[in-house]
């Protein structure tokens, strides 16, 4: 630390008694820490660099200490995003609450809260069948298509990390490949039945069976 960066956070404050020699007047500091905003009087020390390195010392320690809190907030607040399908609807929920109990913060796509949009198909068609009148391009062109499109993106964007929930489909596919790119950590967790695997699956930074949770939670805690 430059001793310089302590100045920053001292001021004059008067004259006041010398403590060893109270018939003798002297100019008194205030060191007020940005981190705490205890108070340190020069007057308590026999000469400015005593003053100093209290200061310092004192500052060192605190800006320690609001970096290892910091850091143990950043590990509990861990942001998630859950990609999967619909049909694994009441499995993200049950696992975005276990993941919550862990500490972490939790995007579930099926969950609607007051700042969550959630799109499910019954807004879009009364019936599942009329979906077959769609393809790809003329329902990604839908306004409530695009206003769902923007959401999940914007809270993939908010994620540190994506959980991608198996079985699901391409959309899920397609979340964990735009995740992964832009450099956040990757899981895929759930079912992984004999006689089906994928080789692009290595892209992710662990695969966990279901019954594994708490070797997910572990990674997770270790990232």
């Amino acid at each position: 630390m430059n001793r310089q960066d302590i100045w920053a956070y001292i001021e004059y404050i008067g004259d006041a008694p010398y403590t060893n020699k109270p018939q003798y007047l002297r100019g008194v500091h205030q060191f007020t820490c940005p981190c705490c905003n205890t108070r340190i009087l020069s007057s308590s020390y026999l000469n400015i660099g005593y003053f100093e390195e209290a200061c310092e010392a004192h500052l060192g320690g605190c800006r320690q200490g609001v970096l290892n809190a910091s850091e143990q907030e950043l590990k509990l607040r861990l942001k998630i995003y859950i990609a999967s399908s619909w049909k694994n609807q009441q499995k993200v929920l049950d696992l975005s609450k276990r993941l919550e109990a862990e500490g972490f913060e939790v995007d579930a796509f099926c969950r609607a809260t007051d700042k969550r949009y959630s799109f499910h198909w019954s807004e879009f068609v009364d019936e599942e069948i009329e979906l077959l009148k769609y393809d790809a391009i003329t329902f990604i062109d839908a306004p409530k298509v695009q206003r769902a499109f923007q959401e999940d993106k914007s809270w993939l964007d908010w994620a540190d990390t994506v959980i991608m929930l198996t079985p699901c489909g391409k959309s899920s596919h397609l979340e964990a490949g735009y995740a992964k790119g832009q450099g956040k950590l990757l899981y895929i967790y759930g079912e992984f039945p004999k006689g089906e695997f994928e080789v692009m699956y290595g892209f992710a930074d662990g695969l966990f069976q279901e019954s594994e949770f708490d070797n997910l939670v572990g990674k997770l805690n270790k990232r």
